[in-house]
């Protein structure tokens, strides 16, 4: 232990990647959204249309629930 010192341990939240947003990856995603556990949450779907409409609707889920 040192005198006179203190160490800080400063936290960060993890990253998220949900591949697939089939009907379980969005329900991860609505829910992960709406926790605010994840500093970044990515999301990869052979459907770039399915991505954008599914990560806005939980981005606006999550901006209602707060």
């Amino acid at each position: 232990m040192k005198s006179g010192t203190e160490e800080h341990v400063t936290l960060t939240k993890p990253t998220l990647l949900i591949v697939s947003l089939g009907e379980l990856g969005t329900a991860l995603l609505e829910a992960v959204a709406r926790a605010d556990i994840f500093s970044t949450i990515y999301v990869a779907s052979r459907s770039l249309v399915k991505a954008q409409e599914r990560a806005n609707n939980a981005a606006i889920g999550a901006g209602i629930e707060g």
